[in-house]
């Protein structure tokens, strides 16, 4: 199995971890993910939702690097909204769109690991930017991204079944 535990299309991360390695762009926890730990890189395993948390709150940013794949306007990864719940600015590949529609511009977006390496370099950087970053989009997933908001969807979604 390759490194971070996956090897499936719309959730590569090759060259992540190298990234990180390679440049002073901060630390990679890599949360519920297996594999050789280096100076920069640490990987949690499988974690309890409680502790998933914990370990969240230890950090300023939320990552979803999968690099650009077809189907990505077609899912919506959860881990999006646990950040934001977390207080975590979250940043995500570009192609997510749902996300992005979702977040209503209080998510940062990369077009590839360049982009994200320039973003990253920023962010540490511009460190009361980013705090106000995490507020904002911890406010906005607070009022806005909370089930009862999509109560009428879900019910939509059961009919069409």
């Amino acid at each position: 199995m390759p490194k971070g535990g996956m090897n499936l299309s719309h959730k590569n991360m090759d060259g992540l971890e190298e990234s990180f390695d390679n440049h002073n762009i901060g630390k990679l926890t890599m949360i519920g993910a297996f594999g050789e730990a280096t100076a920069k890189v640490h990987f949690t395993g499988f974690l309890s939702r409680q502790s998933m948390y914990a370990e969240m709150f230890k950090h300023s940013v939320g990552l979803i690097p999968f690099k650009k794949y077809w189907s990505h306007q077609y899912i919506s990864p959860n881990k999006a909204y646990e950040y934001a719940h977390a207080g975590l600015f979250v940043v995500c590949t570009s192609s997510l769109k749902t996300v992005i529609e979702d977040f209503n511009g209080n998510c940062g977006t990369f077009e590839d690991y360049d982009d994200l390496r320039s973003q990253l370099e920023y962010l540490k950087d511009n460190l009361d930017e980013l705090y106000l970053k995490r507020v904002k989009t911890f406010e906005f997933a607070r009022n806005n991204l909370i089930w009862d908001s999509y109560e009428n969807n879900i019910f939509d979604a059961y009919k069409l079944c």
